[in-house]
C-alpha cells in the first residue's frame, strides 16, 4: 500500500467494523461511508477528501457522528 492510499484505506478500518458505503459520490470523488460499531452512535465519514489539496498541505478525511435517522444532515455537515 502506497502513502497515497494509507491514510484514506484508515478509513475502511475505523472501528473494526465493516463499512457500508453510499451510492453516491460527493463532487464525484468523494465516498461517504457509514459505519454501526457496536454500543456506539453512527459515524459517517469520507473516503477520499485526503486527495484533495489544502491551503495547509495537510491530508485529512471528515466524520460526524450522528443518531440513527440523521445520517442526511451527517452528509450536509461533510
Amino acid at each position: 500500500m502506497t502513502a497515497d492510499e494509507a491514510f484514506p484505506m484508515h478509513v475502511f478500518d475505523a472501528f473494526g467494523v465493516d463499512p457500508s458505503m453510499y451510492p453516491e459520490l460527493i463532487g464525484g470523488a468523494v465516498r461517504v461511508i457509514e459505519k454501526r460499531p457496536a454500543n456506539g452512535p453512527i459515524t459517517v465519514m469520507t473516503a477520499g477528501v485526503s486527495r484533495l489539496p489544502t491551503d495547509s498541505g495537510e491530508r485529512v478525511e471528515l466524520a460526524v457522528e450522528v443518531l440513527d435517522g440523521q445520517q442526511g444532515a451527517a452528509q450536509v455537515a461533510l
